[in-house]
């Protein structure tokens, strides 16, 4: 089951390049009622990560004569996934 207050958000650098300051103060009060949503989505995103990392490290994949196009879109499904993660920053809460 997820903590939904795990964690605290704040508007990422990559984000915040694009917005305007007045933007950024709104996206940044909005992030306070988003919150148990936001650790929601990251603890499921976490899962997610740990699936694919199992799935990439299983033996029976080396079996198929496709394994290496499997490991590269397994890399490339995690990589997409840190990415997201990056653009919510989720910060351990220290409350």
């Amino acid at each position: 089951m997820a903590n939904l207050q795990k964690y605290k958000f704040e508007v990422s650098s990559v984000l915040e390049r694009g917005l305007t300051a007045q933007q950024t103060s709104e996206i940044k009060e909005d992030l306070k009622f988003a919150r148990r949503y936001l650790n929601a989505l990251t603890d499921r995103i976490e899962k997610e990560l740990e699936n694919k990392i199992e799935e990439s490290e299983g033996v029976f994949n080396y079996e198929q004569p496709n394994w290496a196009y499997k490991q590269a879109e397994l890399l490339g499904y995690r990589r997409a996934l840190r990415k997201i993660k990056e653009f919510i920053r989720p910060i351990e809460n220290e409350e």
